[in-house]
């Protein structure tokens, strides 16, 4: 324990040793000489302070005195020539210590007065707390602490002990434009004054990421529908407002909130497919970088092939797990068709139901996002909705008569019923090129020679003509 006396420091209630004058006093009698008077000493609440006194005479005693405010009065037992004092406390500041020295011949004399200063030991108010904001924010932690010269050290755990940081040195620790690196950390100050030295509490620093939820097709307005969700279980924090991208533009703003919706009433998702993102605004006005982007599923139609094939983009953005293909006669009654893995992204409509008019959408499966956030309002992951003309409807419309034509699909052989004697019988593909002449005299009719694919046979004889579609596989 070092006990300071001005610019003197006494080590443990050791007294200095003393640095006499080469001169030599020549006392006469009943004499008393004070070579060293008592000097100022600053210790800490708690510990002892000591006063110390060097005198030359003979048969010298001493009483210690200590200043009420009013007068010296006698410390009973300290009549050595030093004092150390009882562990001192706050209220004892500023008190003033003397020594009256007296020879054999009962001469005195007082000494100068020594002044106690008492150091209050660092104390913390209040400890930093921790900190959950935004990636690109501002984190500020502080701590609060009382005592005598304070100073401050600011340290961060990575998870392998302390590590200072360099110039923390305040009582506010201010981290701007945080990043996800810092996600996790843990930070403590060091409060530091001439008494000791007090860690705080440690300090935790969550950084959030902007998270777009999905990008998705809404049936009632025929636009495109950002879906932004947020994990009730998180401690997120407060949310200025949501800012909307499409290819990196600008298009739109939403008040923060748990669940929001943005639909994008200038898309165009029957013709286009669309990347979007979304940046986060907390209230401290610091905007996060992009989130990463979701692109939209656009659903058309192969007009290359004589059959009704869809194809569709893979969704970005999402894990997707397969794709589910819906159809229908109409656009509010669609019914799933099949489903395929993700990699494929293709479909031909082998057995098409009768209309003139068929739709098409497909819906992604995947691990959906934040969903203990999602409300009523729950937005179904899907393409754009696909309006085809059904080409096999509209060759039937054209046929004279009925005719049953099994297995449908068939091989290598089919069976027509209804032929009559001088029937021709021809198989069209889609396009009305005659890829085959059948003898109409039979029932059963050879399909070699056919590829795999969507035809048209069809029968004519003097009453009319008659056909019907076939799907060779």
């Amino acid at each position: 324990m070092l006990i300071s006396a001005s610019s003197t420091s006494v080590s443990s209630f050791v007294k200095a040793e003393v640095i006499k004058s080469s001169a030599k006093h020549n006392l006469k009698a009943n004499e008393i000489l004070i070579t060293k008077q008592p000097e100022d000493v600053a210790v800490c609440v708690g510990t002892g302070a000591l006063f110390y006194i060097q005198a030359e005479g003979e048969n010298l005693s001493y009483q210690w005195q200590v200043y009420t405010g009013f007068a010296y009065v006698d410390i009973n037992g300290a009549e050595s020539d030093s004092y150390l004092s009882p562990p001192v406390e706050t209220e004892m500041n500023g008190s003033l210590y003397r020594c009256v020295i007296t020879d054999g011949s009962e001469t005195k004399i007082y000494s100068e007065s020594g002044k106690l200063t008492v150091s209050v030991n660092p104390t913390i108010i209040s400890d930093p707390e921790s900190v959950s904001l935004w990636e690109n924010g501002t984190a500020v932690f502080e701590v609060a602490a009382t005592g005598g010269g304070l100073s401050y050290a600011w340290f961060t755990d990575r998870g392998a002990g302390p590590e200072y940081i360099e110039g923390a040195n305040s009582s506010k620790l201010t981290l701007n434009k945080v990043g996800t690196d810092l996600r996790g950390q843990s930070y403590t100050c060091d409060v530091i004054s001439s008494c000791g030295t007090i860690t705080s509490a440690s300090a935790e620093l969550s950084v959030h990421q902007a998270s777009l939820c999905m990008a998705s097709y809404d049936k009632s307005s025929g636009k495109n529908v950002i879906v932004i969700a947020l994990d009730k279980s998180e401690n997120y924090p407060v949310i200025d407002s949501f800012r909307v991208y499409r290819d990196g533009l600008q298009i739109g703003r939403m008040v923060g909130s748990d669940y929001s919706v943005f639909i994008d009433n200038s898309s165009h998702p029957e013709s286009e497919s669309y990347s979007y993102s979304i940046a986060v605004r907390g209230f401290d006005g610091n905007v996060t970088p992009l989130a990463q982007a979701h692109k939209t599923v656009l659903l058309s139609q192969d007009e290359q092939e004589s059959a009704i094939t869809i194809n569709w983009n893979a969704y970005e953005g999402a894990g997707i797990t397969e794709y589910a293909i819906y159809r229908g006669t109409a656009k509010d009654a669609l019914e799933l068709v099949t489903t395929v893995s993700d990699g494929i992204y293709s479909f031909t409509d082998l057995n098409p139901p009768v209309a003139e008019k068929l739709f098409y959408q497909i819906e992604m499966h995947w691990v959906s996002c934040f969903p203990s956030a999602r409300t009523s309002e729950d937005v179904d992951l899907s393409s754009n909705l696909l309006e085809v003309e059904n080409v096999i409807t509209s060759l039937q419309k054209l046929a004279a008569g009925k005719i049953n034509v099994y297995p449908n699909p068939a091989r290598e052989y089919i069976s027509v019923e209804g032929l009559q004697a001088g029937d021709a019988v021809s198989i069209m593909d889609l396009s009305g090129r005659v890829v085959k002449l059948l003898d109409g005299s039979q029932n059963t009719l050879s399909l070699s020679g056919l590829e795999d694919g969507m035809y048209i046979l069809e029968v004519n004889n003097q009453a009319g003509r008659r056909s019907v579609p076939i799907i060779v596989k």
